[in-house]
C-alpha cells in the first residue's frame, strides 16, 4: 500500500483530502506546515507527498527544494497540490522539484490518478 503524507495548512482542506483517501483504504499521514512534514518524514517512510504550495513560513516549493537536495528523499514522489494554475504556474512548481501537479479544486478521480501515477 502507498503510503501518503499530505501537508496543507488550511486544516479543513487537510481534514478532507485524508477523510478522502481513508475512503479508499489509505492510512495517510499528515502535516500542517512544511517543518512539520520535515519532523514526520523524520519518523515515518513515506512514497508520495501531497504539499500545498502556498503555506506560510516554509513554503511547498521551499520543502521540495529541501527535500531534493537531501540524498535519503531522491526517491519520493513529490505532488504540488495549488490553486496556482494561471500559465507558466506548473512550470515553475516543476522546477521546483515536484514531480508531479494537481490544481484545485480537483475532482475525486484526479486526486486518486495522481496518487497512483505516483505509487
Amino acid at each position: 500500500m502507498t503510503r501518503i503524507l499530505a501537508v496543507d495548512d488550511n486544516p479543513t482542506n487537510l481534514r478532507l483530502v485524508l477523510d478522502v483517501l481513508r475512503s479508499r483504504g489509505f492510512a495517510p499521514l499528515s502535516a500542517a506546515s512544511g517543518q512539520e512534514a520535515l519532523a514526520v518524514l523524520a519518523e515515518n517512510e513515506v512514497d508520495v507527498l501531497l504539499i500545498d504550495v502556498q503555506m506560510p513560513g516554509m513554503s511547498g516549493t521551499d520543502l521540495a527544494r529541501q527535500l531534493r537536495g537531501e540524498p535519503q528523499f531522491a526517491a519520493l514522489k513529490l505532488v504540488a497540490v495549488t490553486a496556482m494554475a494561471m500559465r507558466g504556474d506548473r512550470e515553475g512548481i516543476m522546477e521546483a522539484g515536484f514531480d508531479d501537479y494537481l490544481a484545485k479544486p480537483y475532482r475525486l478521480s484526479d486526486l486518486f490518478a495522481v496518487v497512483e501515477r505516483n505509487s
